[in-house]
């Protein structure tokens, strides 16, 4: 009897051992979540913080067209413009280095972040004075950077947001919206193929095939155009698609903004 009730106690020693541990890993691993979902947190708010602080150097809090390039470059010289949408959060500058990895992780202040910057594809020697540019961006969680891109698969979101703006060094453009769809990630629209009459008769041809929605916008070889991408997540390697075109800003647009810009 005796043994038997040795026997016994070793068995519940040994369960509440073993009930222990457990206990300890789930309170492990709950800590180890918790402290990452705080990196994560942390990450988006310093990533947003440093935005603003870019948005104030570069005077466009109250959006008016007017982007001081002088002081965006002091701080980082690769800004090469600046994209604007009306009601989103998208009010950004973009960046163009030597690759396309760099800023998928590096914020604008040139500081790791995961939310990274939006860049023009390397491979156009010119962004935005060449016949057509890719501006990337990363589809965030907390709904930063290119994340409202996803919102043109409805298409009255996409009648009612069908301009963006866009500003370099050189001039102020209205961005408009020809065309959205999904592609994957190796689409040849990714391509670059140079300035070339056929290249860009093929270019406009390959978005009037693929587009999800033509917005009736004319557009044409003798067009600018600007390619806004970001991730999506229906496959591997997907992705969502803005596509507008160039236009300048008229005088008097120039000079309506400059003038709410003084009051």
């Amino acid at each position: 009897m005796a043994k038997d009730k040795e026997k016994k106690k070793g068995k519940k020693g040994a369960g509440r051992t073993v009930t222990n541990i457990i206990l300890v890993c789930l309170i492990a691993i709950a800590l180890f979540s918790a402290f990452n979902l705080y990196k994560i947190a942390s990450g988006y708010l310093e990533s947003r913080k440093i935005s603003k602080e870019a948005t104030k150097i570069a005077g466009a809090d109250d959006f008016t067209g007017d982007i001081d390039f002088a002081s965006l470059q002091a701080m980082n010289p690769e800004v090469c413009g600046w994209i604007y949408l009306k009601d989103t959060i998208i009010n950004y500058p973009i960046v163009q280095t030597i690759d396309n990895e760099t800023y998928l992780t590096k914020r604008v202040d040139g500081t790791w972040g995961g939310g990274g910057t939006l860049f023009a594809d390397y491979r156009t020697p010119r962004a935005f004075l060449d016949f057509n540019t890719i501006v990337y961006g990363h589809h965030m969680k907390d709904a930063s950077m290119f994340s409202p891109l996803q919102k043109f698969r409805d298409e009255s979101y996409g009648k009612s947001h069908s301009r963006f703006e866009l500003i370099i060094p050189s001039g102020k453009y209205h961005l408009d919206v020809v065309a959205y769809m999904q592609i994957p990630g190796d689409h040849a629209l990714y391509n670059y193929y140079g300035n070339s009459e056929y290249y860009k008769s093929y270019y406009v041809d390959m978005i009037r095939q693929n587009a999800t929605y033509l917005t009736g916008t004319e557009f044409s070889t003798a067009d600018r155009l600007v390619m806004l991408s970001t991730c999506s997540f229906e496959y591997e390697d997907a992705r969502y698609v803005v596509i507008g075109k160039m236009v300048p800003w008229t005088d008097d647009e120039i000079n309506a903004m400059s003038s709410k810009k003084k009051k």
